[in-house]
């Protein structure tokens, strides 16, 4: 059996405390003018609280209207603190005290439209489930904007705007740029993926990747896909007959890149293939030899701040940057390395003979005083009729 009670009809009904066939909580039930309760009889004579209704015209926007339930909780609450659940007792509530907490309730009620429920113990709150409500919000994640979504923060018992995937409690219908205060917010729980408009820092503010600048942050946690640029993944083929393939980066790296290969083609490679002349621009990967098929490899290339190569010996040593664009190294520049041509390894070097110049006195062509001067070989073989004089060692 189910039954409404307006205030003023039947006043002894309304004392809980005083009359034990109504199990509604600790205390009295106190309903304004044109106030509703219902009541459920579950055994003869008992009759517990379903819900109470505010019917009267004492509403408006700054005070919220919306559909709440009683909450309990082991210490007291105020209206407009944001809460999380309560691990230590089943179906407790308690004030939020990290940011994008997953555990997020809501919001305690400031003057509900209707509460179901009821106040089984001392610290019982009226829990907003739908509706406008008021709600505590901080400046810790910035100023808070109509339209944003709203979730805990490391303030306890308040909100902040959310520019990360996480649990929010609502919707903001009003601006808030001090450092703490209240908005009105529409009550809506769920888990919130931040949209492209409003990014957060892993992202451009187009929701693009980030083009520049840094991510401070110990570990950076990708919960689905991670997709990365044309510079940091791909394939690369190469055709029969030939030994090698260069990939080029469209934007060049700021740091070292470091390049890993993978064969992804069903070829038996004889001898063995290699990554060579990894710079900020590209890469190059090489066969040890001509193949009969086409074969190719899949590719990773991660840019490294300060990295550094572990040597065998227990030492390590910078990784060296390497330019491709053929300018000398500058002094204030030390970590640019030019890589100059270097002859093949067939190729031998040429030397050139240099002629001796003799200078000596010529009677016959030239004027007193003046030199004459004659070319002769460096090096002159002896005339056949001639014989060859050996040296004499002592």
């Amino acid at each position: 059996q189910v039954i409404f009670v307006r205030a003023g009809m039947t006043d002894d009904i309304l004392d809980c405390t005083g009359n034990p066939n109504f199990a509604c909580g600790s205390g009295d039930i106190t309903l304004g003018t044109g106030d509703t309760t219902v009541w459920y009889q579950a055994d003869a004579g008992t009759w517990s609280l379903v819900a109470m209704m505010d019917n009267s015209n004492d509403h408006n926007v700054g005070d919220g209207f919306d559909y709440a339930e009683y909450f309990p909780s082991y210490s007291e609450l105020s209206p407009g603190d944001v809460v999380t659940v309560d691990a230590t007792g089943v179906e407790f509530v308690k004030k939020s005290e990290q940011a994008y907490d997953r555990a997020a309730v809501g919001v305690v009620s400031t003057q509900p439209g209707m509460t179901i429920g009821e106040p089984t113990v001392a610290y019982a709150a009226q829990i907003a489930l739908a509706g406008r409500v008021p709600v505590n919000v901080t400046d810790e994640n910035g100023a808070v904007e109509p339209g944003d979504y709203l979730t805990t923060s490391s303030t306890p018992g308040f909100a902040m705007k959310a520019t990360e995937a996480g649990a929010v409690i609502g919707v903001a219908l009003e601006a808030f740029n001090g450092t703490s205060g209240q908005v009105k917010m529409k009550v809506a729980n769920f888990w919130y993926a931040p949209p492209t408009s409003v990014a957060s820092s892993l992202q451009g503010s187009d929701g693009s990747v980030l083009s520049s600048g840094s991510i401070s942050a110990d570990t950076v946690t990708v919960a689905e896909h991670l997709v990365g640029s044309s510079d940091m993944a791909g394939r690369a083929s190469i055709v029969a007959g030939d030994t090698r393939v260069h990939v080029t980066f469209e934007s060049e790296y700021a740091y070292q890149p470091i390049v890993n290969a993978t064969l992804r083609s069903n070829v038996n490679i004889e001898g063995y293939w290699f990554i060579e002349e990894e710079s900020s621009t590209g890469f190059d990967i090489v066969l040890d030899g001509t193949l009969a098929s086409d074969v190719e490899f899949n590719w990773i290339a991660v840019g490294v701040d300060g990295g550094e190569v572990s040597v065998s010996d227990g030492s390590t040593r910078d990784i060296e940057l390497y330019v491709l664009d053929g300018s000398a190294p500058t002094a204030s520049d030390e970590e640019v390395v030019v890589v100059a041509d270097e002859p093949a390894a067939d190729e031998t070097p040429v030397v050139e003979e240099t002629p001796v110049v003799i200078e000596e006195p010529s009677s016959a062509t030239a004027s007193e005083g003046e030199p004459v001067v004659e070319e002769v070989p460096a090096e002159e073989a002896p005339a056949a009729d001639e014989p060859v004089v050996e040296p004499t060692v002592e």
